[in-house]
């Protein structure tokens, strides 16, 4: 269970997050996917994931059979730093993982 802890709370050493509209890109690390902020749930490795705005940050929520993973993603008021708030809850968790990582833009 530690390591899987560890592989789901390990940051991404960067971020990118491109809005268009309503649709939204994340690439973390190596990874990217699309969503339609306010849409459907995308199905990923066996979950859902989705995208939602609240308060001028952008919150998605990937759900699984053991768990559930919120990340709200807030850009700083002068631009050049994400926050990002993480939340992790699951059924071997005696309490939410709460946990903030904070970026730099590099570009």
């Amino acid at each position: 269970m530690r390591s899987r802890l560890a592989a789901k709370t390990d940051p991404a050493p960067q971020i990118a997050i491109r809005v268009r509209g309503n649709s939204v890109q994340l690439r973390r690390g190596g990874r990217a996917l699309s969503l339609i902020i306010g849409g459907p749930a995308v199905s990923v490795n066996g979950g859902a994931v989705r995208a939602r705005q609240r308060g001028g940050a952008l919150v998605v929520t990937a759900r699984g059979d053991n768990g559930a993973i919120t990340a709200a993603y807030r850009l700083s008021e002068d631009g050049q730093r994400l926050v990002v708030r993480t939340r992790l809850t699951g059924e071997r968790l005696s309490s939410p993982l709460v946990y903030r990582v904070t970026y730099r833009r590099t570009s």
